[in-house]
């Protein structure tokens, strides 16, 4: 949680390769390479905000579907940059979309990330709450007694007392409405169940 994504992305050689990209595909103009060079000026540009940039690049690179852009080799292309030229352009545009795809999922997760820690802190707070609530009420919930008793039966000075005098009383168990999922009410029966 503490990384940040946009400034990884940005890194210096990051930054290298999308000026060596933009001067590559500055040599075949054309309307859509015209919009991503002026995408990529934008994603270049040290003082605007990581966000902003970000952008800029995901447009140069991306479809409105979040899907990189298809490049293809071509003569026109290859003509205008050289064979060298079209091949590195072509490397560069797979690596660099790759590289904004997988920020795209790193900032997607510090977003999950970001919203789970405030629900856990909301959700916190409000147990807090009900807590105290049922204490200034003195009422106990379900949960309450399931606690107290798994203590009373596993953790208190007489538990072994306790656990005798339920043995001498009790022949048979019949259990009702148990929650296979809830570790609480395994750990209360297992030292019923106990010879």
């Amino acid at each position: 949680p503490d990384s940040d994504p946009l400034e990884n992305f940005f890194g210096n050689q990051r930054t290298d390769e999308l000026a060596e990209f933009a001067r590559l595909l500055a040599k075949h103009p054309n309307k859509g390479n015209d919009e991503a060079l002026a995408n990529l000026a934008i994603a270049r540009h040290p003082e605007l905000p990581l966000m902003e940039r970000f952008a800029a690049c995901q447009e140069a690179f991306l479809t409105k579907q979040h899907t990189l852009r298809v490049r293809k080799a071509s003569k026109t292309q290859a003509a205008k940059m050289g064979a060298e030229g079209e091949s590195r352009f072509l490397s560069l545009h797979a690596s660099l979309g790759q590289a904004l795809l997988n920020t795209r999922d790193q900032l997607a997760a510090h977003e999950t990330w970001y919203a789970c820690a405030a629900w856990y802190r909301s959700g916190e707070y409000l147990l807090k709450h009900y807590q105290r609530f049922k204490s200034e009420q003195r009422l106990l919930d379900f949960t309450d007694l399931e606690w107290r008793t798994y203590r009373l039966l596993n953790h208190s000075d007489n538990a072994l007392w306790v656990q005798y005098k339920l043995d001498q009383r009790i022949e048979h168990l019949l259990v009702d409405e148990f929650q296979d999922t809830n570790p609480t009410q395994w750990q209360l029966l297992q030292p019923l169940l106990q010879e």
